[in-house]
């Protein structure tokens, strides 16, 4: 699509399978699998819950809402709009600090609805994203 557009001026639609894109991340837990013979439990593992940056979290009202800030830049940009300044230089990489960063998290997210935290970052590049329902 980008040598075309370089020759022709015009864009073109890609089409992306879903599933072959996030085929290698099945990497990770195949294996844990392989080396362990355990499945990998749900809420244990790097993006299935492990991070704080990068999770669900219970709005006030009980929607929720995913975080999936897993760059430095994407985490301080939340913690400055979010107003968790204060915070700004203890990136939650060692896990010695999760469960403490998943109290602040909960905290935070559980004191405001859905429609606070949407006007919040409706604009902000800070992986924030609703999970929506049926």
């Amino acid at each position: 699509a980008l040598y075309a557009r370089e020759k022709t001026g015009k864009g073109q639609k890609i089409a992306i399978s879903m599933m072959d894109s996030s085929l290698p991340f099945l990497s990770l837990y195949g294996g844990i699998f392989a080396a362990t013979g355990k499945n990998p439990e749900g809420g244990n593992e790097l993006l299935s819950g492990k991070l704080p940056n990068y999770n669900v979290y219970r709005t006030r009202e009980g929607r929720w809402i995913a975080l999936g800030a897993l760059e430095d830049m994407f985490f301080k940009t939340f913690l400055r709009q979010s107003g968790l300044e204060k915070h700004l230089e203890e990136f939650p990489t060692e896990e010695k600090n999760f469960s403490k960063w998943k109290e602040i998290l909960t905290d935070y997210f559980a004191s405001k609805t859905f429609e606070d935290l949407n006007f919040l970052f409706e604009n902000e590049d800070s992986c924030l994203t609703p999970v929506k329902t049926m």
